[in-house]
């Protein structure tokens, strides 16, 4: 599944995707938790966090990751296999089929989260604003600097915990801590907490 979208070079746009863009787009499904004093619609809210992870990435991304990331998600995004609608009619069409099993199959929910991505990249919202729209009032901002990771499973735990620091540092609440856990199913990618 994941070569039939992800293409030749799979093993290290997976890596560049799931354990790198990603991590901070579930760190964000947490943040909103902690911080937002009323829940969106599911819909809504995967696209709120990914805007969160892109504005979070444009600020601290190593700039040759943050390069390969915006130049590969539309080659990705056109591999899946998602629904005929007009664009700009995603979020439409995807609350009206959110509970339906359908929407979960690995084409139908991928084509979702990349055509969300792709759309967070095209608007380019500052962190401040988007941490703003996660229910903090005053985010603090904080300077840019460049985070290297090497890519591979050390990377996620490593993303998390910098992020935590870096995010609490703008006024968000952020949990005392967070657990990376790996599983081998590509359709699981997903942020749970505790209180």
């Amino acid at each position: 599944m994941i070569r039939s979208v992800f293409g030749d070079d799979a093993d290290n746009l997976l890596e560049l995707y799931f354990h790198w863009y990603n991590i901070i787009h579930e760190l964000g499904h947490t943040l909103m938790a902690l911080n937002s004093p009323s829940r969106q619609s599911d819909v809504d809210e995967e696209q709120l966090v990914n805007d969160f992870a892109v504005a979070y990435w444009s600020i601290y991304g190593a700039k040759e990751k943050w390069r390969r990331f915006q130049e590969k998600i539309p080659e990705i995004f056109l591999r899946y296999r998602g629904p005929e609608i007009a664009p700009g009619d995603y979020l439409d069409y995807y609350r009206q089929k959110w509970n339906e099993s359908a929407t979960f199959s690995f084409h139908v929910y991928g084509w979702f989260q990349f055509q969300c991505v792709l759309e967070s990249l095209r608007k380019k919202e500052p962190l401040s604003s988007v941490i703003n729209r996660i229910g903090v009032a005053n985010p603090i901002p904080q300077p840019a600097k460049t985070l290297t990771y090497p890519l591979g499973l050390d990377a996620p735990t490593m993303i998390v915990k910098d992020a935590l620091d870096i995010l609490s540092a703008w006024g968000m609440k952020v949990p005392k801590s967070v657990s990376v856990t790996f599983v081998d199913n590509p359709e699981t990618h997903m942020s749970c907490w505790t209180y």
